[in-house]
């Protein structure tokens, strides 16, 4: 993405959605969309150089900053239910993903067990402060 060029080109297309065009498949964002973000930007950027005696232009950093914005808000204020759905199915694989792997540690080193979504002491934190605050420096107890 650095290689991407500031501006936009004659058609009024910004080197960075031309990156990511380019990229294919491995973008998730439909073309059409894409397009109108862009489309978006270039706008809002007019808007900011309307009055200003030296341009602004963005670097791809901030033009892939205000795509995201672009993104969110258009899900935020035509697609809401459907971000909910998609944040919490995040939330709930992520949750999974970490609850197994932090029980699975916590079991192995006998520290604590993870159950029902409430920790169960066991192991060293069960056998004093001495044992407590050497499990605590090993960072795995939140």
């Amino acid at each position: 993405m650095k290689e991407a060029g500031e501006g936009f080109d004659a058609a009024g297309r910004s080197y960075v959605c031309l990156r990511l065009e380019g990229r294919g498949d491995k973008v998730k964002i439909p073309p059409a969309a894409l397009a109108r973000y862009d489309d978006n930007i270039a706008q809002h950027v007019r808007a900011m150089n309307a009055r200003r005696p030296e341009p602004v232009t963005l670097r791809y950093f901030q033009h892939l900053a205000v795509l995201y914005s672009e993104i969110f808000l258009d899900w935020y204020f035509h697609r809401r239910g459907e971000m909910l759905r998609a944040l919490n199915r995040f939330v709930d694989q992520r949750n999974c993903t970490h609850r197994s792997i932090h029980s699975s540690l916590m079991t192995s080193l006998g520290t604590a067990v993870l159950t029902a979504g409430t920790r169960r002491l066991i192991g060293p934190l069960a056998r004093g402060p001495g044992a407590a605050s050497r499990a605590m420096n090993s960072s795995l107890v939140t």
